[in-house]
């Protein structure tokens, strides 16, 4: 992009009549479970999106993911998503992780591969990270590497307990020069200020869901850097009854680093980022308490 460019032995596009503009970015999706769209029934308590994930989290073997992430990554493709951070939730084996980073291999797309837990209770393979590091780091220069950590419990947070466990998972995602995406919600109250007190919070920490959070935490978030994912879709559709609403507005005027996100393209029944943006005109319009108008197409 420039002036007086030299196009000489480059292919030539055609493209009158058409907008040309960078990709997107998804900055927070889960690729391993868009294959179960169909499945899901809104957030019903036997086919909601969480009881099918859970029961077919097990059941996922590393073609299962392989297919899935490329199903999701090429339809993402077609509505301009380019680079996606893929949060992967359910990376049963480093063969899950290799299955999903060869998807996105295949496809084309820019992808970080966030290794995490299998499944919402499993353990968090330190291992399989490093054998993948080792694998994959600068190998291709459209995969880079980070993690998903599950976080401490509400039980923990709300007493003011501790959690070796979390705090070691994050020290050790920082030591590999992972960066680090969590999700926030209603069991997470009083994360901000676990974190902060042990000088876990900075820039390499994605929060996404940005939902409930109080003045102070706010402050403090983006005092430290803190990146934040927004994903409207499913938190009109699913979180906000839970989570309340998503805070966009705060965070634009404290300066924040602001992403938005598919998330769970099973869940929501598509993977158009333009839908996606809607819904983030939407989530800001449908509120009485800020300027409705403050938010623009054009920033979004």
């Amino acid at each position: 992009v420039g002036q007086n460019l030299s196009a000489a032995g480059v292919q030539v596009i055609d493209a009158e009549n058409c907008i040309v503009m960078p990709g997107f970015v998804d900055s927070h999706s889960h690729l391993w479970s868009a294959f179960l769209r169909g499945s899901i029934r809104g957030d019903d308590k036997v086919r909601g999106y969480f009881p099918t994930t859970n029961r077919a989290s097990s059941l996922c073997s590393p073609d299962d993911a392989h297919v899935s992430a490329r199903f999701a990554l090429m339809e993402g493709l077609l509505s301009g998503v380019t680079c996606v951070n893929n949060y992967s939730h359910n990376t049963s084996s480093v063969q899950h992780a290799e299955a999903e980073i060869q998807g996105s291999v295949d496809v084309g797309t820019r992808t970080r591969f966030s290794y995490g837990p299998p499944g919402r209770n499993g353990a968090f393979d330190r291992n399989g990270v490093e054998q993948i590091v080792k694998r994959w780091r600068s190998r291709d220069p459209l995969i880079t590497l980070g993690v998903n950590l599950l976080l401490p419990s509400p039980k923990v947070l709300k007493s003011g307990g501790d959690d070796p466990t979390f705090v070691d998972e994050v020290k050790f995602s920082k030591a590999h020069d992972l960066p680090i995406s969590l999700h926030y919600g209603n069991t997470a109250h009083g994360l901000v200020e676990f974190m902060d007190k042990r000088g876990l919070l900075g820039p390499e920490i994605l929060l996404i869901h940005p939902q409930g959070f109080t003045p102070q935490e706010r402050e403090a978030l983006v005092a430290r850097n803190v990146q934040f994912s927004i994903s409207p879709v499913i938190e009109i559709c699913y979180s906000k009854v839970r989570n309340g609403y998503t805070q966009f507005d705060e965070l634009e005027k404290l300066g924040a680093s602001l992403s938005i996100s598919t998330d769970a393209s099973g869940a929501s029944a598509n993977y158009d980022f333009f839908m996606v943006m809607r819904a983030m005109l939407w989530s800001h319009k449908e509120r009485d308490d800020v300027d409705r108008q403050s938010l623009t197409p054009k920033r979004i």
